[in-house]
């Protein structure tokens, strides 16, 4: 049975669940009988935001014996509150973010974080888009691209030119734009 909470949820956002999801009117009463709770939920700092939104209040209305899965933010869970929890009961807390209070509790397990959101991993993404536009420009290759598949092209022959058509899938258009060039 799974359950779930988004005090955000719209009408036509709900009606497109599947009917085996409940929809509980608050995270209390998602996580009261839950045997894992997955977050999946943004990080907003500030009043009324999500910072230790998982603290000492949604933690008492667990089962001693939950599982918290957090791949969504660290700052998402109140380390306090969860340590407390976890020393005063069987659950389980399994995170990709670091914690220094949680790092060596025998019922906490922290895995590495890919980072894709720091500072080295975007530098990274960037030169890496580079490179593949410059592959692209130069070569004709396309690879990781999420909008056309991959290809790659014979080298070409000195002083000739390569032309590169994205269009819709009108009828006739290739037609049009090859008689264009021929003129």
């Amino acid at each position: 049975k799974t359950v779930g909470y988004d005090p955000a949820l719209s009408i036509e956002s709900a009606l497109k669940l599947p009917r085996e999801i409940s929809i509980a009117d608050s995270i209390s009463s998602a996580v009261a009988e839950a045997d894992y709770i997955s977050l999946n939920i943004p990080y907003i700092k500030g009043e009324g935001g999500t910072h230790g939104i998982i603290g000492k209040d949604v933690l008492s209305h667990m089962k001693n014996d939950a599982v918290v899965l957090n791949f969504a933010r660290g700052e998402l869970v109140d380390s306090d509150a969860m340590k407390e929890y976890l020393d005063a009961g069987d659950g389980r807390y399994i995170s990709d973010f670091p914690d220094d209070l949680l790092w060596n509790h025998k019922n906490a397990i922290l895995l590495p974080h890919l980072g894709a959101s720091t500072e080295e991993a975007e530098e990274t993404a960037a030169a890496m888009a580079a490179d593949t536009i410059q592959a692209y420009l130069e070569h004709g290759t396309i690879q990781n691209s999420v909008n056309f598949p991959a290809a790659a092209l014979p080298e070409r022959k000195e002083g000739s030119i390569r032309v590169t058509v994205a269009t819709q899938n009108v009828p006739g258009m290739l037609a049009y734009i090859s008689d264009v060039f021929a003129k």
